[in-house]
């Protein structure tokens, strides 16, 4: 069965990929974090995206 849901990175409706603490980070945003240095313009979002995550 597949499973729809919400992106906690990117917030949109994604078939379920990766799953933390019940929450999705769908296979697109999760290839972005992946790639991210430090220096990417992303990096401080998802950084922020992350962290809320775990709280």
């Amino acid at each position: 069965m597949i499973h729809i849901m919400k992106c906690c990175i990117c917030g949109k409706m994604a078939k379920a990929h990766l799953l933390i603490l019940d929450k999705n980070i769908c296979s697109k945003c999760e290839n972005e974090i992946v790639e991210a240095e430090a220096g990417d313009e992303n990096y401080d979002s998802y950084q922020s995206q992350l962290k809320k995550l775990f709280k």
